[in-house]
């Protein structure tokens, strides 16, 4: 240790506090030695770090210091009690430290020593995720605060403070960091983030998230070539930092159990239930396996309500279910002869039965309570309980609901980003109709990204006068993919003279993407020349001198350069994928060539029936595509049935669906 260094601490006239915890505490350690006595390493951790001037750039503080917060506020689930409050023992179980601990240690650590850190714990529900981020940073020292960004909403929230800055030495506590990166917000806050993060004035910082398998894949995955790539900053946010958090204990994991059980009656209770269990402690913990049970055998209407709740979240509604919402699409789990029977109180007296609370925890669905800073009276919502909406998922995944329950999101929904995202969960399963219908709803209340695929299915549905209007209506925004679609439909309608002059505003703008987008269709008309009806027009105008020819030539060479190398780049994107393989499609690949051979031996067997009701299932679980069941139609000669569902998709039941087109969308979703 320099000389200069010491010397600089103990400045009389402008004593320098040490930048480096290890370096003081060698001579705190040497010092105390030739004393006798034994310091405390984070005293002197912490009298550093509060001795240290917060930077000048740093915003206003942000959430609280992290002894003051309560973890049950940060979302760690509850224990089962087992005797625990009796005993006097804290409100958490004894923690069981585990690999990923080591992990999610370093990047704690590597931020307290002044690099900015992110991590993410990626595992199923209740495996212990948020509970392994509190205990990680329970150790920070002063003056690092802790800060939970959920109000108004939680984009809205962490966005407002990375306008306005974020201080050094703060945690930004991001538990299930989806809820914040996969909104339409999502990339904003992703850009944000890393911004903040390889800021050097702004740190250092530390942010903390957990999610689900699932989630993850959604915000990482890499698109194929031909698909938009909605999470680009998010995967480059969360690119290297996520930390697996495994569903179960391994066997050195269960020895610290059953150490730590002879002290902790919940340890204790769990230790005795994990043989039977494979070692999901978490999990038991937790209250998951009477979740389960309480779904299972619920009453017919309690029942109902959690079905409609776990079918609206695998259709990407928010978590949180507003009651008159659940309350009408539960209606539609029942026939007409049941519901008649059913008594007037019957949707209040199943709420009863899955809201109420057992073992001390709660039950499959809760309410979602109104904070007390909140001004007005806001309609109830409710929310599946994390474990139970994983296993009902998987239980369900075949099964397609009843059309009532999204004829209930279309009427008692008015928030268009729910529409959105409910549609496209349609369209992916076949439901061309109903995905539609909800687009055009949300396209009405002002949602414009639902306009391309609102125009896609009209197409499909070759109501392609229907797809031009959606698309026309929105060119004046110049998005991209719109005017690429709505330049190729204006050429399949032999509308070229609009063609021509929606190309020469693009061109104005900088943009040739369109009219090379619709060339082959140009093309294959006879009567029009591509050079000299199109590309001469856009190069030589009207009085254009030499120099504006010249300059002209180039945006339409520059243009067509970056055409090229777009495509060139998807290309290079698809081999890439194919050649990596994710994991997630390569069960997905398995599951097909399964289904393939189980459908080929109902076929030999002259068991079409059955044969189509597995398409339709593997179809409902997005094991395949509406192509494979168009296919399965075809090679049984039922040709008329394939074109119905290659345009129209497929009802309910999976059988094809009735025709329609823009003018049945505006007319509205009749009463079913």
């Amino acid at each position: 240790m320099a000389k200069q260094t010491v010397s600089g601490w103990f400045s009389p006239t402008s004593p320098r506090v040490p930048k480096d915890h290890d370096q003081l505490w060698k001579l705190v350690d040497v010092y105390s030695r030739w004393a006798g006595e034994k310091p405390s390493r984070q005293y002197w951790a912490t009298l550093v770090e509060e001795s240290r001037p917060l930077p000048q750039s740093a915003g206003r503080a942000l959430g609280r210091p992290i002894p003051e917060w309560d973890p049950f506020d940060l979302e760690v689930h509850r224990s089962i009690d087992a005797g625990a409050a009796d005993a006097g023992l804290q409100p958490l179980p004894t923690y069981i430290a585990r690999p990923h601990d080591e992990s999610l240690r370093g990047a704690v650590a590597s931020a307290e020593r002044g690099s900015s850190s992110i991590a993410v714990l990626v595992g199923e529900s209740s495996t212990g995720k948020t509970r392994a981020c509190w205990e990680a940073v329970r150790a920070l020292p002063m003056p690092w605060r802790l800060w939970h960004p959920i109000e108004p909403d939680r984009p809205a929230a962490l966005l407002a403070a990375l306008d306005s800055g974020v201080p050094p030495h703060t945690v930004i506590w991001l538990n299930e960091i989806q809820f914040y990166l996969l909104p339409s917000a999502g990339e904003r806050v992703a850009a944000g983030l890393r911004e903040l993060l390889r800021s050097p004035a702004s740190g250092p910082v530390l942010v903390l998230g957990t999610t689900w398998p699932d989630h993850w894949w959604r915000l990482t995955r890499q698109p194929p070539p031909n698909e938009s790539d909605p999470h680009a900053q998010a995967r480059q946010l969360l690119d290297g930092t996520d930390i697996a958090v495994p569903d179960s204990f391994d066997a050195a994991a269960m020895h610290s159990l059953r150490i730590a059980s002879r002290e902790d009656p919940r340890l204790a209770t769990a230790a005795q239930q994990s043989q039977s269990s494979s070692g999901k402690v978490t999990q038991f913990l937790s209250g998951a396996p009477n979740l389960v049970e309480r779904y299972r055998n619920a009453p017919r209407p309690a029942r109902a309500v959690l079905d409609a709740a776990v079918d609206l979240r695998r259709f990407d509604h928010p978590v949180q279910i507003p009651e008159d919402l659940l309350r009408r699409a539960a209606a539609s789990y029942f026939s007409a002869e049941e519901f008649d029977i059913l008594p007037e109180d019957w949707f209040e007296q199943a709420l009863d039965v899955v809201c109420s609370p057992a073992r001390g925890l709660p039950g499959p669905l809760t309410r979602a309570r109104q904070r007390p800073e909140t001004t007005g009276e806001r309609p109830a919502k409710f929310r599946v309980a994390d474990f139970l909406e994983q296993q009902a998922r998987e239980e369900r995944k075949n099964l397609f609901p009843p059309g009532a329950l999204f004829h209930s999101v279309y009427t008692w929904t008015d928030e268009p980003e729910v529409l959105h995202a409910v549609a496209a969960r349609l369209h992916d399963v076949g439901r061309h109709r109903m995905a539609a219908l909800l687009h055009h709803r949300a396209l009405t209340l002002g949602h414009r990204q639902s306009a391309w695929p609102l125009a896609e299915l009209l197409e499909m549905a070759e109501d392609v006068s229907g797809a031009t209007s959606i698309l026309e209506s929105e060119a004046p925004r110049r998005a991209q993919q719109v005017l690429d679609q709505l330049a190729r439909l204006l050429a399949r309608q032999k509308r070229f003279d609009d063609l021509r002059a929606l190309a020469a505003v693009a061109f104005d703008a900088g943009t040739v993407r369109l009219l090379l987008a619709a060339k082959r269709e140009i093309e294959s008309n006879e009567r029009l020349s591509y050079f000299d009806d199109f590309f001469l027009p856009l190069i030589v105008r009207p009085n254009s001198s030499d120099d504006d020819i010249r300059a002209n030539m180039q945006i339409f060479h520059e243009g067509a350069e970056n055409y090229t190398a777009d495509g060139n780049e998807r290309v290079r994107r698809l081999k890439e994928l194919i050649e990596t393989m994710d994991p997630a499609l390569d069960v997905r690949r398995k599951a097909i060539e399964d289904l393939d051979i189980a459908v080929q031996e109902a076929e030999k067997a002259e068991e079409k029936t059955f044969a189509r009701a597995m398409m339709v299932a593997a179809l409902n679980a997005e094991i395949i595509g509406i192509e494979k069941v168009v296919g399965f139609c075809g090679r049984h000669g039922l040709a008329e049935q394939a074109d119905a569902i290659r345009r129209f998709g497929v009802d309910e039941d999976g059988l094809p669906a009735e025709s329609w087109d823009l003018e049945l969308l505006k007319a509205g979703w009749l009463e079913p």
